[in-house]
Order: structure tokens, then sequence, then C-alpha cells
């Protein structure tokens, strides 16, 4: 399950897309997508009349990557830069964390977790896990982070109980409110 799957399947918990226009919110993709259309680069978008803001990254992980660390591990390449302060309606922004996740070791567990870069610290509430050989995915509940006051590199953390853990996708949801 790649990306834009996992999109699909958020997109039928909430209801038919609106209207792509030009606007505030960013996708960074690198592939085709039938709402998207084709991504050269990075494009904005913000979606009419929907309150959800997202930022999607092709880089975040779009690639089966693994780990057998028993602490957290910053994921090469899996930032993902936000200006929170240019989503913010109100004063307010939530994250929500999605990730597909597995362990190839039956009983055994695969964490994953938001992480900025410039202040090194967790973003709290975002940690998520599967205790499964097959490929799920796991999401966090929506997390406040209206203190956050200018640009952030997010990045991807994981870490395993025992086995070897897998991410082939995350997914990072922004709203000005919790849905």
């Amino acid at each position: 399950m790649d990306l834009f799957q996992i999109l699909d399947l958020l997109l039928e918990q909430l209801g038919s897309l609106p209207t792509l226009t030009e606007g505030r919110m960013l996708y960074l993709t690198t592939d085709d997508h039938p709402y998207i259309g084709q991504a050269t680069g990075y494009k904005q978008h913000i979606l009419e009349d929907d309150r959800v803001s997202s930022v999607f990254s092709g880089r975040h992980i779009c690639s089966q990557i693994s780990t057998t660390s028993l602490t957290y591990v910053t994921i090469v390449d899996s930032d993902v830069i936000i200006n929170a302060p240019l989503f913010k309606y109100s004063g307010t922004l939530y994250v929500k964390f999605l990730a597909h996740l597995r362990n190839n070791t039956v009983g055994q567990t695969t964490y994953a977790q938001l992480y900025r870069q410039h202040a090194a610290t967790v973003v709290t509430g975002t940690e998520v896990s599967v205790t499964n050989t097959a490929y799920a995915i796991a999401e966090s509940s929506w997390v406040d982070i209206s203190a956050e006051t200018g640009p952030e590199s997010y990045q991807v953390q994981l870490r395993v109980t025992g086995g070897t853990g897998y991410c082939n996708c995350a997914i990072m949801l922004l709203s000005y409110v919790q849905l």
C-alpha cells in the first residue's frame, strides 16, 4: 500500500473530495495521482470548503524502510518542513500522523513517531504502533501543535520491541479543527 492508497482510504472516511484550487495547502508529491494531477516537484493546493489542510510527502516515506533498533532511530530523508503559522486558523493547528507498519516477527511491535529536527523534541502524542506481520495502518489522535511558532522539519522515527520493523508510508495531516 502506497501513500496515495492510504490517502484514498482516509478520504473514504471523510467523504467526497472538493475541487482543488491554488492556495496555502502544501502537497509534497512525486507521482501522478487522480486527485492531485501530475506533480512536477512541489505543488500548492487548497481544498475548497474543507477544513482539512494536509501535508503529504512522496519522500516522507515512499519505499519500504526497516529497523531492528530497540530505541528510536530517525529515518534519513523523511523530513517534511512546515511553517505552522501559515496553516493556523484563529491560532489553532492540529496534526494527525499515520504510518503503514509491520514487523516480521509474530508478537513483536513496530513503533513510529514524529520528531522535530531543529527543536530536537518528539511531537508528543504522535507515537503509533502495529503488532502484526502484515502491513497495517496505525494512526495517532489529533495532536495540538498550536504552540509551533515557525518553520520546523518534522521527521519520522522508528523502533521495535524485537524482530525487524518495516514502514513503507507515512503521512501527516494538518487541520485547524479536530475531525
